[in-house]
Parts: structure tokens; C-alpha cells; sequence
């Protein structure tokens, strides 16, 4: 895994960095060099077969981009791979006025829609403590992020099969207390 950050260091000159995935799957990350520059620019781009996500912001944005956090609303959202691969999560949630679940989180939450999100996005149905009994056997795909179990761990323990849209979301929140998120995919990019 390439560290931006260091490659930025070492490189010099560096006018640009694009960070380039294919559904949602990062591929590569190109760099633009200049002698002559002011800033870093970063492009980040997610590729389907239909449609492209693209989002762009300066590097000296990572250093502002502080968003609140908030606990969950009616919406959560994962950034696409080439916006957490870039770091510009946080950059991204303050140009659209959401919160995150928690400072180390890469999940968000509104009570509002961003239709045209860079990412997956989700509606919240109902929120539990992790492991609760009336989870089990139910088909969840499961995501675990900011939590001390990984995903296959909680399917094992729950005996969860794969679900086309239903999700649970296992994270931290911003008190400190872990928990399950169950939630609905909304339709995003084919």
C-alpha cells in the first residue's frame, strides 16, 4: 500500500496526485510533476461501466477539513476507496455539511440525503448493541470499521448469511460505545 503522504515527500515537484478506482476497487495512483507549482491538487476517481464519481480538493485542505460528529441520523455513508485512499474523507464531509460517527470512523451520517454521494450510502432502519440475540440468522452483509471485531467474525458468531441490500454496519460512535447499524444500501453506481 502506497503512502501518499511520503511519496509526496519524496517525489518533489508533485503538481498533482490522482488516485484511480474501478468499481469502487482502487487500481492506481499516478503523480503529476511540475517544478513550478503553488499546490497539490488531488483528483480522486471511482469508474463503472455507466458512470464515474469524481472528486477533487488541495492538499492543504487535509489540514482544515475537521468535521463534527454526530450520532446516527436517518442517513450513514462510506466513502468510495479513492477518497479514503487520498484522505480526503473528512474534506469531503465538510463540503457537504455531514458528520461523522466518530474521529476515527470513516462512516457519516445526516438526516438528509446527498443524492449524488462519492460512495455507498445508506439508509438507517433501526440501531442495536453489539451481538444482539435477535440479529442472529438473519442476512446481513456485514461491514466492521473502528470495531474490535472484523466482519467475518461477527457473521460467524451470529451465524449471518449474505443479504443483496441489507446491511450491518459495526463501529464506534462518537461516545465511545460501539454498535451494530442495521441499514439498507440505496441504489449507487453500475
Amino acid at each position: 500500500m502506497l503512502d501518499i503522504n511520503l511519496a509526496i515527500e519524496q517525489l518533489k515537484y508533485v503538481a498533482e496526485v490522482w488516485v484511480i478506482s474501478h468499481r469502487n476497487d482502487c487500481k492506481e495512483v499516478l503523480f503529476l510533476l511540475e517544478k513550478d507549482q503553488d499546490s497539490i491538487k488531488v483528483k480522486t476517481f471511482d469508474i463503472y461501466p455507466d458512470s464515474n464519481n469524481e472528486f477533487g480538493f488541495d492538499w492543504n485542505d487535509l489540514t482544515n477539513a475537521k468535521p463534527t460528529t454526530d450520532k446516527p441520523k436517518k442517513y450513514l455513508y462510506e466513502p468510495n476507496t479513492s477518497i479514503l485512499k487520498a484522505g480526503g474523507q473528512d474534506v469531503l464531509a465538510k463540503k457537504l455539511g455531514i458528520n461523522k460517527l466518530h474521529p476515527f470512523s470513516n462512516f457519516y451520517t445526516s438526516s438528509f440525503l446527498v443524492e449524488d454521494f462519492p460512495g455507498k450510502k445508506f439508509e438507517i432502519k433501526q440501531e442495536f448493541k453489539p451481538f444482539d440475540k435477535t440479529l442472529a440468522k438473519r442476512r446481513f452483509n456485514v461491514i466492521s470499521r473502528n470495531f474490535p471485531n472484523k466482519a467475518n467474525e461477527i457473521e460467524q458468531k451470529l451465524k449471518l448469511k449474505p443479504a443483496k441490500d441489507d446491511y450491518l454496519i459495526a463501529t464506534k460512535l462518537q461516545d465511545g460505545n460501539y454498535t451494530f447499524i442495521v441499514c439498507k444500501l440505496l441504489a449507487g453506481p453500475e
